[in-house]
């Protein structure tokens, strides 16, 4: 709330209206409300004990519903049996909760502990049936293997006795033939054990083990005088694999100790859930209990209710008689009436011109708020005269001529600057039209610069005739001004003789340029032309010398010869590479421009790459638009100089590109002899080579023209090589599209 209506007297006035009308409204409101408040209390109570009646005719059915699911869950044969008890457990929580039972979470929980305890028994249970499976078909192989094996031994002690050699069978192989019996006997009481055990209780089947034990020694030892063979070594690698798959960790009777174990923890976990229904019905009985106490304490609070409110009715016919009706004049007399006779005052004492006595307000309520709005005019009035005074003398002393127009084009307003521009003076120029002005001191395709300015602001050069003949260049501001009240134009005028003669004189140096560019390309030709016809004439010479002299040349006059058509070749390849470096920078605008994979495929075609090498692309430049020239002179170059200075059979160049803002920066690396530092800058000057040229082929000018191609488009190259093997080529270029500053102003 604002501070003046914390203190404002209509705002107290008002306020004190409603406190009279809401205290007589209040005494009659009180007694309602308290009659009301009984009849909530009641209603609210009778809504509770239904709602609790309601909750103890379901709690039977629901707590019958837990017991029958923690029994069921118990001995439920299947997972799907327990998924289904799980749906109907959920059921149930849902038809708990609607109830609001306390512990119907902690119940849950506990139920769903028991599913789970119970899905773990009978998933160990599956497990038990499949391995005591296993087990069984292994004995049973074993069976049959004994069983052929004494099939085997009874037939050659058959032929034996068949033959007359019944007092002289061998005993070791009738040892063998009771062995066997002994041991199929021995794995046919072992594989009936081991199929009876899921059958079993887990106490009875546990108690198994060292009857099983027993018939797994008495195994062995009759596997000992069974003649040493490869099936006797497979009974015997089969008995251990059963000893280990029944007592080792892992096996049948593990798992069923883990049984054992879970059986005992889901029997605990019953125990919990029949201690959750108990204590269900428990909360039940407590619930019934509550609701009759609150019936005896909302008696008791019906009987305080009554007394109070004959309290209210007491307070509130004081309150209205006595101090509303005090209060009411106090504020009436003082605050208003006094006040507003000394404001109608002060107004008289304003509206006859007298502005310096000031009216402060004598206090934050409505009247203070016309005072306050009086004296803020007074003082807004006096600023607003201060403030054109400073507009006044700042438009005066502007840098700048200044001239300012009505709607209907009359000048309003000119300053000093303004004055010694047109050379006029000010009383000639205040209600000229300024359309007739321009008229005297422009041109005539000048003159329609201010209709146009009033639809859209104008920024343009004005050459104005001063009044002594003399024409001053001008740089001229135009603009609509839009106010409340009116509008109108402001130009801003600037000098800009100085600039104009600037102009010219580059525009002058800027043709000269030119001109010398031209002479200059002019004698780059006629010098290559005229330096290439006596290298022609020298070629066809040497030519005629070597067919007259054919048959006779040889040894170092032969060398000689090939040195010399050597020399000759590498002459027209400098003059080349002079013309072409004298031509950098103007003959490869508007060239196409290409994926960068595209521009490197057609550099490798151009360069001859020997065999060996392997020139790779990264992959930022494959798919990056590039302009082919002159950056395919420069990678043409770097390429070629890699390969050129390699010094192995085999090497390797990489070209890639990054990207920086407006920038790429492209990078030809190699594996070569690397080039040591205090050689970089040389090897960027012209006819500059670290190896002869007899050695080496080239003009010394390949690196030279890359560094003159960079640095014109505004970049920066860099050679990093050092002690070691390998060179890199840095440079930055401008993107394709961007043309940087440099480049504009050649």
């Amino acid at each position: 709330m604002p501070s003046h209506t914390r203190h404002s007297l209509l705002w107290n006035l008002r306020i004190l209206m409603l406190v009279v009308l809401a205290v007589s409204l209040l005494s009659f409101w009180a007694k309602s409300h308290y009659l009301r408040k009984t009849e909530v209390s009641a209603l609210e109570l009778s809504l509770k004990t239904d709602s609790m009646i309601w909750v103890a005719r379901q709690m039977p059915e629901l707590v019958s519903g837990y017991a029958t699911l923690r029994d069921q869950v118990g001995v439920a044969p299947s997972l799907e049996a327990l998924d289904a008890l799980t749906l109907r457990l959920g059921i149930l929580h849902r038809r708990a909760t609607i109830l609001s039972i306390p512990n119907a979470d902690a119940l849950e929980e506990i139920m769903t502990e028991n599913i789970v305890l119970r899905r773990g028994y009978l998933e160990k249970s599956a497990q038990l049936a499949q391995m005591t499976d296993a087990v069984s078909r292994r004995l049973e192989t074993m069976t049959w293997h004994l069983e052929t094996r004494e099939a085997d031994v009874g037939g050659m002690l058959t032929r034996l006795r068949e033959n007359g050699a019944d007092d002289t069978l061998p005993g070791e192989r009738v040892d063998e033939l009771l062995a066997i019996s002994k041991l199929i006997t021995s794995i046919s009481s072992l594989r009936r054990l081991v199929v009876n055990i899921p059958h079993l209780g887990l106490e009875e089947a546990y108690t198994t083990k060292l009857q099983l034990v027993r018939e797994v020694s008495t195994i062995s030892n009759e596997l000992t005088k069974i003649r040493p063979s490869a099936r006797r070594t497979a009974l015997v690698a089969d008995v251990i694999a059963f000893k280990e798959t029944m007592i080792a960790q892992g096996g049948v009777f593990p798992l069923i100790k883990q049984m054992t174990q879970a059986h005992s923890t889901h029997l605990a976990s019953e125990a919990k859930a029949t201690e959750q229904l108990d204590a269900l019905v428990a909360v039940t009985e407590d619930g019934t209990l509550g609701v009759v106490g609150e019936l005896q304490a909302l008696a008791l609070e019906n009987r305080s209710m009554t007394q109070a409110m004959r309290r209210v009715d007491f307070f509130m016919t004081i309150f209205i008689w006595v101090f509303g009706i005090a209060i009411f004049w106090r504020l009436i007399e003082r605050n208003l009436f006094l006040r507003l006779e000394r404001l109608i005052s002060r107004l008289g004492a304003m509206t006859r011109g007298d502005y310096s006595r000031p009216s402060p307000p004598s206090a934050a309520d409505e009247v203070g708020v016309l005072e306050t709005a009086v004296e803020t005019l007074r003082i807004t009035t006096r600023e607003l005269a201060m403030t054109h005074a400073t507009l006044d003398t700042i438009l005066e002393n502007a840098p700048s001529g200044i001239v300012t127009m009505d709607s209907d084009g009359l000048i309003t307003r000119v300053n000093r600057v303004m004055e010694d521009t047109l050379g006029v003076p000010r009383d000639k120029l205040l209600g000229q039209n300024a359309e007739k002005l321009l008229s005297t001191i422009t041109s005539p395709e000048q003159r329609l610069m201010l209709p146009v300015a009033i639809d859209a602001p104008l920024v343009r050069d004005l050459a104005i005739r001063h009044a002594d003949g003399r024409t001053v260049h001008t740089e001229i501001v135009v603009r609509r001004i839009e106010a409340e009240a009116k509008s109108g134009v402001i130009a801003v005028c600037h000098d800009v003789s100085e600039r104009k003669e600037a102009e010219t004189r580059l525009r002058a140096a800027h043709a000269e340029l030119q001109r010398s560019n031209k002479d200059l390309d002019s004698f780059a030709y006629a010098a290559s032309h005229d330096l290439k016809a006596p290298l022609r004439a020298i070629e066809n010479i040497l030519g005629w010398v070597e067919e007259d002299l054919e048959g006779y040349i040889a040894g170092e006059t032969a060398s000689n010869f090939k040195m010399m058509r050597g020399r000759m070749d590498r002459m027209k390849r400098l003059l080349d590479d002079l013309l072409d470096y004298s031509r950098i920078g103007r003959d490869d605008i508007g060239s196409e421009i290409v994926p960068g994979a595209e521009l490197v495929a057609e550099i490798v075609g151009l360069c001859d790459i020997p065999p060996g090498f392997k020139v790779e692309t990264s992959d930022g430049l494959k798919a990056l638009p590039v302009q082919v020239m002159p950056l395919k002179n420069v990678l043409l170059n770097l390429v070629s100089n890699a390969v050129k200075h390699h010094d192995r059979a085999q090497g390797k160049i990489r070209i890639s590109a990054e990207e920086l803002g407006d920038l790429l920066l492209f990078e030809v690396a190699d594996d070569g002899p690397g080039i040591p530092a205090e050689f970089h800058e040389r090897v960027l000057r012209m006819f500059e080579t670290l190896k002869p040229r007899d050695q080496v082929e080239g003009s010394g000018i390949g690196l030279a023209m890359v560094k003159r191609h960079v640095e014109l488009r505004g970049g920066h190259l860099e050679i990093r090589s050092g002690a070691g093997r390998g060179t890199a080529f840095r440079f930055t270029w401008p993107r394709a599209g961007v043309v940087h500053p440099r480049r504009q102003a050649g």
